[in-house]
């Protein structure tokens, strides 16, 4: 959800990664799932799902979407790709924020 589905799109390009699906999340509350669901009927193939966020693991909606995806997607193996968990929101530091950018999408290429 939210800029970070633009740096994986942009990465994928660059890339030139086309075994990938990227699905952007724009509403999280009140959550369509039935369009989520019929989005993620079009990739029957694939047995991976990866949620990536730019909030920290204990931020964001990682949480609640790891529950909302084991339902309805049973048969897919879930995934986090995103910043560890902290206290606060900010690194505090432009370049550690370069690094874990850089990392996430890394990890959300290669899980």
């Amino acid at each position: 959800s939210g800029k970070v589905y633009y740096v994986l799109l942009e990465y994928r390009t660059g890339q030139k990664i086309d075994d990938t699906a990227l699905i952007r999340v724009e509403q999280l509350y009140p959550l369509h799932i039935k369009e989520l669901e019929r989005l993620l009927k079009k990739y029957t193939m694939a047995e991976t799902i990866i949620w990536c966020q730019e909030e920290p693991q204990n931020m964001g909606a990682w949480s609640y979407m790891v529950l909302v995806l084991r339902e309805i997607a049973p048969q897919s193996h879930l995934y986090y790709a995103g910043r560890p968990p902290v206290a606060s929101p900010a690194v505090g530091s432009l370049s550690r924020h370069i690094k874990q950018q850089q990392t996430l999408v890394e990890t959300a290429f290669t899980i």
